[in-house]
């Protein structure tokens, strides 16, 4: 995981494929004193979900803005993509924004101007 300090805001960089990058990133986001985890560019994952649901049990806000979801589920991972996505949203509600590349190439597009400014 890579940490970046911006005027008093945490910023780490990471994915979620394995238990102990979600176990790295609930400690770290933990020790960084923030109520506000912002997740983007981070693709649905088992480990994910169960990084949220933490959170959110431990009363963070925390939003997701992703790109990589499978609707289509052509395959197992696939599904298994699909199905965390539909778990982030079930947690989240509108604060989960997971769209596909097609719909959306970059996923700057997902993010508003200034929607997450209060946090800088």
């Amino acid at each position: 995981m890579f940490r970046l300090d911006l005027r008093g805001t945490t910023a780490l960089f990471g994915k979620f494929f394995s238990s102990k990058d979600a176990a790295d990133a609930l400690e770290a986001i933990r020790a960084s004193g923030a109520k506000r985890a912002v997740f983007i560019d981070c693709p649905a994952t088992n480990d994910l979900v169960g990084v949220i649901r933490a959170l959110k049990e431990e009363d963070y806000d925390v939003a997701v803005r992703d790109h990589h979801d499978a609707p289509t589920r052509r395959n197992e991972r696939e599904a298994a993509i699909a199905d965390a996505a539909q778990s982030i949203r079930d947690i989240l509600g509108e604060s989960a924004v997971i769209s596909t590349r097609e719909v959306h190439p970059a996923c700057s597009l997902l993010i508003e101007s200034g929607e997450f400014a209060d946090v800088l």
